[in-house]
């Protein structure tokens, strides 16, 4: 392996210049040698490593699923609700497979016309997608419309990645959720839900999304009942609260 001036490698040299046309292309400037201005606002900027055998789509959301060589590995997203690991809003340049970009947790973001998203209205990825969707239990926060139609199903929306709500709320399918199993190591039973969206009134209204919903008690849920459910360490729904009326 021969070095390349201050790099271990002609490869390793090829990635920063990579690297380097992509802050180019994003914005950044080099200084020159002068004094840099002070900083007032800064959005949070994620060098990434493009592991999904794909090119990712400038405006994409990608899910972080490793570390290689001081940067994040990502992948097309392959959930709704980060049970495969964080998400990231890629910046407006496609990065090659095998490549370097940036991303960020706020940008313009790819936003599927399922639906349309009102500012501070929430969104989740789609799995197997590079689009997010109109969804109340998601982690992406409409900020709002941006004029750029991508394709003919994408519109591009400001967004930026923030918490999951603390509680979400359904309704059980006519069979209910199954109880746990086990005494140490416990199994919860699981079962399809539909989601609900709240109004800032306290209304609640049935969407088209179903969501998996985990029960921790040796209690069934029974069937065609209200719930709210909070997520667990592992990104995974917990009902908390049943409705037994």
């Amino acid at each position: 392996m021969s070095r390349v001036g201050v790099f271990a490698s002609p490869e390793e040299a090829r990635e920063f210049k990579q690297l380097l046309q992509q802050l180019r292309a994003s914005g950044f400037q080099l200084a020159g040698g002068q004094q840099k201005p002070p900083v007032i606002d800064q959005q949070d900027t994620t060098v990434i490593y493009n592991a999904s055998g794909l090119v990712i789509p400038p405006c994409a959301i990608v899910q972080c699923v490793g570390a290689r060589s001081g940067v994040i590995e990502v992948r097309r997203p392959a959930d709704r609700y980060g049970v495969n690991g964080p998400y990231l809003i890629n910046g407006r340049n496609a990065i090659k497979i095998g490549e370097r970009g940036v991303a960020y947790s706020a940008g313009n973001l790819l936003v599927h016309t399922n639906g349309t998203p009102t500012a501070l209205t929430r969104l989740s990825p789609e799995a197997n997608q590079w689009y997010a969707i109109a969804n109340p239990a998601g982690n992406i926060i409409v900020l709002g419309k941006d004029a750029i139609r991508a394709t003919p199903f994408d519109v591009q929306y400001r967004a930026m990645v923030g918490e999951f709500p603390t509680l979400i709320h359904a309704k059980t399918g006519i069979g209910g959720v199954a109880a746990a199993s086990g005494t140490s190591t416990r199994t919860m039973g699981s079962a399809s839900c539909t989601l609900y969206q709240s109004s800032s009134a306290g209304v609640l209204t049935a969407t088209s999304l179903t969501i998996t919903l985990y029960n921790q008690s040796a209690t069934a849920v029974g069937g065609s009942r209200f719930v709210g459910a909070s997520q667990n360490e592992k990104g995974l729904w917990v009902i908390t609260i049943e409705d037994c009326t």
